[in-house]
């Protein structure tokens, strides 16, 4: 996988970590499609994002100091969250790594509104309901909503016919002049996001996104009512790196669906990951 060939330096100065140590210089490619986010705060040192369209794709290094109580024994515990996690060996290139795998967490993502922000795109009317059996309604402002209706219009159906005819080397022109009109745009960018949108726009490759089940946007649902805001599932592994004066802790995340095709940006940044000595 190409990597841009500019690397990333972090500031060794204390303030980065705490106001009691310094941290040796981070050197690594940075993630190809991911941006730096700043500032960041102690324990963390990096942390790069990819938007997808159902959530985003995170990479996150942590740095502890053992002069600051760090133990890797206790952080490995504490990776437990009522499933222990896997350690596994990893061949990546020519190097092999320990990475604990099989970590799951749930993460709110935004506050539901009251009203519909996607009615213009989707179309509006009062939600379905949950069941046959419940009173509930999918909630107009909530993520399950949103897919569900991306469901109902065929975004899907839309996408791959696209990839079709790209895979076969067809002309585009029909697909962009009939199918892709002005409110299939719309749909387009409200169910997977602008930066598809604008790669179909150009003719470029987009990935086939795995399609919600009606079960699995039911149970979406069902949590949204219970806590009153959109959540993700997502998977996450975690590769730590011991130095003499504490480790690094480089965590991958992404949404359940997402993390097995988005694994190749941190194999690459994990691979190439070098903590540079911080000096005299």
């Amino acid at each position: 996988m190409a990597v841009p060939s500019a690397l990333l330096a972090l500031s060794t100065a204390a303030a980065a970590l705490s106001s009691s140590a310094a941290a040796p210089a981070l050197w690594a490619p940075a993630p190809e499609g991911y941006q730096a986010a700043g500032p960041v705060s102690a324990p963390v040192v990096a942390f790069y994002a990819k938007r997808l369209y159902d959530g985003e794709a995170d990479i996150i290094v942590e740095r502890y100091l053992k002069a600051e109580g760090a133990d890797i024994e206790v952080f490995t515990r504490n990776l437990e969250s009522g499933v222990r996690p896997r350690l596994e060996r990893r061949r990546i290139g020519d190097k092999t790594f320990e990475l604990y795998e099989g970590l799951s967490l749930e993460s709110f993502v935004r506050v539901l509104p009251p009203f519909d922000p996607y009615a213009g795109a989707l179309g509006g009317g009062p939600p379905p309901r949950l069941s046959l059996f419940e009173s509930h309604r999918f909630l107009a402002g909530g993520e399950a909503y949103r897919l569900y209706r991306c469901r109902k219009e065929g975004a899907w159906t839309l996408l791959r016919r696209y990839r079709r005819l790209r895979e076969k080397g067809d002309d585009l022109y029909p697909f962009f002049n009939k199918d892709l009109n002005p409110l299939a745009r719309a749909r387009f960018e409200a169910c997977f996001g602008a930066g598809v949108l604008l790669a179909i726009s150009k003719g470029e490759d987009v990935p086939d996104f795995p399609k919600p089940s009606l079960y699995k946007l039911r149970n979406m649902a069902r949590r949204e009512w219970a806590t009153g805001a959109a959540s993700r599932m997502e998977s996450e592994c975690v590769h730590i790196r011991p130095l003499s004066d504490g480790f690094y802790a480089l965590r991958f995340r992404a949404p359940e669906a997402d993390f097995a095709r988005e694994r190749a940006a941190f194999d690459e940044f994990l691979r190439s990951f070098e903590p540079q000595p911080s000096g005299p």
